[in-house]
């Protein structure tokens, strides 16, 4: 049988928790803090809302590593084609 996924792929030995997340119509911003006891990778993804085609998709995203107990603070740019931007997938 072959193998539909390497060891350990989209698995993670930690938490992580995203707060304080605003719009202003051009950026998201918000923090991304390791929650957990070790260090860990985080990709952030930031979907919105395609004006033209009706449709939600990826529209940006970030991997971070980050030890435990770190924050960070991130900002994401919104392309002038989409709208409600947020880490939602479904709105």
């Amino acid at each position: 049988i072959p193998v539909l996924f390497p060891f350990g792929h989209g698995l993670s030995y930690t938490t992580f928790s995203y707060d304080n997340e605003k719009t202003d119509g051009k950026t998201v911003t918000l923090t991304v803090t390791n929650t957990g006891d070790r260090a860990g990778s985080e990709t952030v993804l930031i979907f919105g809302d395609n004006k033209k085609a009706n449709v939600r998709e990826l529209i940006a995203f970030e991997k971070l590593q980050l030890q435990p107990g770190e924050s960070r603070e991130i900002c994401f740019s919104i392309p002038p084609t989409h709208e409600n931007a947020s880490t939602k997938r479904v709105q």
